[in-house]
């Protein structure tokens, strides 16, 4: 049986790009040569339009609490693709730029921005970006509890957040940012990423070691862990074949029903539902167990 066993085709064509703010997903598309952003309140409704975007959007992230979306795109400036980083809230419709063309800051080749909402939602951390001379990767952080919202410019890439301290990375060097101090702490360099459901985290050590933490269990490795992970269900890591690793039971299993594969596009509440790409089309599927 597979995770997902109720499928629903949402009919547009992409490539797109997409979240859950909560239960509605959020997606952004081209459609005559300019970027859309618009809403399924869910898999049964029609997309609603919120805001044309001014830019070619490459990454999306949802805040924690499901009412705000950051949208980083890039614009061409005297030749130059230069990034440029909205907040938008969707009820009621209302944005704030953070990141304007003219801070002149570039993704790094071949890679997008990485957005990370930290786990209250009042910070956003937006990396892997430098500027003119390409000497250094800066993460931008965002105190959207002020206004305006205070910004602070670490070196290096956002790893991920850990209550309220920013894991940063720089090569072999790896430290961590304090939201509280606003001052750089001592950090171990492991990665952990908690289950959508709560009930397990996955942790990923500097050397590359994977373990597990469940509930009430003592951590054991995960052994053929992937490259990388990517949540792709309520305690289930998505696998390199397209299928997903359900870490509590140690089993894989189908994403989609008849041996489908899918690759995620956007993961819901919880993990129990979420928008995937299969042979081309996007499908809204839903944990029914």
């Amino acid at each position: 049986m597979a995770l997902f066993s109720r499928v629903r085709e949402l009919g547009v064509e992409g490539p797109i790009l997409g979240a859950f703010a909560g239960s509605t997903f959020v997606a952004s598309w081209q459609e005559d040569g300019r970027d859309l952003l618009a809403k399924w309140a869910s898999p049964d409704a029609s997309p609603e339009l919120v805001t044309p975007v001014d830019a070619r959007v490459v990454t999306l992230a949802s805040s924690p609490e499901g009412a705000r979306v950051a949208i980083a795109g890039v614009v061409e400036v005297e030749g130059r693709e230069v990034i440029e980083l909205l907040v938008a809230t969707l009820a009621p419709p209302s944005g704030v730029r953070l990141v304007r063309p003219s801070a002149a800051l570039s993704s790094e080749a071949g890679q997008a921005p990485r957005l990370l909402w930290s786990a209250d939602g009042r910070h956003l951390a937006i990396g892997g970006m430098h500027g003119t001379s390409a000497e250094h990767v800066v993460t931008m952080v965002f105190d959207l509890g002020l206004t305006p919202p205070k910004t602070s410019v670490l070196f290096g890439r956002p790893v991920s957040w850990q209550d309220d301290r920013l894991g940063v990375a720089l090569g072999d060097a790896c430290s961590a940012w304090s939201a509280r101090s606003d001052a750089e702490v001592a950090w171990d360099g492991a990665e952990r990423q908690v289950a959508p459901d709560g009930t397990a985290s996955v942790v990923r050590a500097r050397d590359g070691a994977v373990t597990i933490e469940a509930r009430g269990e003592r951590a054991r490795p995960l052994v053929g862990a992937p490259a990388t992970l990517t949540w792709v269900g309520p305690h289930h890591l998505a696998t390199e074949d397209g299928r997903a690793l359900d870490v509590l039971a140690r089993e894989a299993v189908d994403l989609l029903p008849k041996g489908g594969r899918g690759t995620l596009v956007a993961l819901g509440p919880e993990g129990r539902q979420g928008v995937f790409e299969r042979s081309g089309a996007y499908v809204w599927a839903h944990v029914e167990r």
